[in-house]
C-alpha cells in the first residue's frame, strides 16, 4: 500500500489526466473481461507491463514485487481447477493425467486446463490494469475521477476517510509495536498473546479519538465535507482525447485479429 502511494506521486505519467488512464484502465478491463480469451489476455498483460515499465518508469523490480503476492493466489486457484479428486474412475481422450490412491481418483482434463489457463491470463491481466491505474493516480485525482463518474458525495468522503485512516493505522500500529519490542512483548507465545491484544485495544481506541477530532473539524468547518485538488477541465487536451481513441481502436482490431485467427 505504501509502495503504491509512493509511486502514484512519482512516476512518469503523473501530468497525464487521471480521467484518461482510467478510460484507459476500464476499456481494457472490460475488453479483458467480455473476451474471455488467454491469447487477447496475454497482450493486453504486455502492454499494460510495457506501459507501467517504460512509459510510468516504474521499477521493473517494483512491479514484480506487487505482482507475487496475486500471483501466488491466483496460482493456488489454478492448482484446485486444474487437479480433481472423485471416487468414480474416469475415462476418455480427454484425460491428461491420471493416477489413483486407494479409493480417490486424481485426474486432469483437458477442458480444466483450457480453463485454468484463460482464468490465469484473465486474473493476472486484471490485476495489472488496475495497477497501471493505481501507481500513475495519486489518491486525490482517484477522488476526482469519483466525482466525475457522479458518484455520491457520501461515497466519496467514505473512501477518502478510510484511505487517510488506513496510513493512520499503519503508522500507529508500527509505533506501538515497535514499543512493545523496546520490552520485550514478544519474547514468548503468553507475552506476544497479550502484547497483540494491547496494541489492537490501543489502535481501536485511538481510531475512535481521531474520528472524533476529525467530526470536530468538519463541524467547526460549517460544511461538513471535504475539498478535494481540483483538475482543470482544460488539461484533458485534444491529444489526450486522440491517445484514448487510438487505444480503443488497437483493442478494436485486436478484436478482429484474433476473430480472424480462431
Amino acid at each position: 500500500m505504501m509502495t503504491i502511494d509512493y509511486y502514484s506521486y512519482r512516476n512518469a505519467l503523473r501530468s497525464v489526466h487521471p480521467v484518461k488512464k482510467f478510460i484507459i484502465s476500464f476499456f481494457s478491463l472490460l475488453f479483458t473481461l467480455w473476451m474471455k480469451d488467454a491469447f487477447v489476455s496475454a497482450i493486453l498483460f504486455m502492454t499494460m507491463s510495457l506501459l507501467i515499465i517504460f512509459h510510468a518508469k516504474i521499477p521493473i523490480n517494483v512491479y514484480g514485487k506487487l505482482l507475487r503476492l496475486p500471483f501466488s493466489f491466483i496460482l493456488l486457484s489454478i492448482i484446485s481447477i486444474v487437479f480433481s479428486i472423485s471416487t468414480s474412475f474416469v475415462q476418455g481422450d480427454s484425460v491428461l493425467f491420471y493416477q489413483h490412491y486407494g479409493p480417490f481418483h486424481i485426474y486432469i482434463l483437458k477442458q480444466q486446463v483450457d480453463a485454468a489457463v484463460t482464468l490465469f491470463f484473465i486474473s493476472i491481466t486484471s490485476i495489472s490494469i488496475l495497477y497501471f491505474f493505481l501507481l500513475t493516480t495519486p489518491f486525490h485525482e482517484v477522488l476526482y475521477v469519483l466525482k466525475w463518474l457522479k458518484a455520491p458525495q457520501l461515497l466519496i468522503d467514505l473512501i477518502a476517510f478510510s484511505y487517510r485512516f488506513l496510513f493512520l493505522f499503519f503508522h500507529t500500529a508500527k509505533q506501538i509495536y515497535v514499543a512493545q519490542q523496546i520490552r520485550q512483548g514478544y519474547q514468548s507465545f503468553y507475552k506476544s498473546l497479550t502484547s497483540l491484544s494491547s496494541l489492537v485495544s490501543s489502535l481501536f481506541i485511538q481510531a475512535l479519538n481521531r474520528a472524533n477530532e476529525l467530526q470536530r473539524a468538519l463541524e467547526i468547518r460549517g460544511d461538513g465535507s471535504f475539498e478535494y485538488v481540483q483538475i482543470h477541465e482544460s488539461s484533458f487536451s485534444k491529444r489526450s482525447i486522440l491517445n484514448v481513441y487510438w487505444y480503443i481502436c488497437f483493442l478494436i482490431i485486436l478484436y478482429f485479429l484474433r476473430t480472424m485467427w480462431k
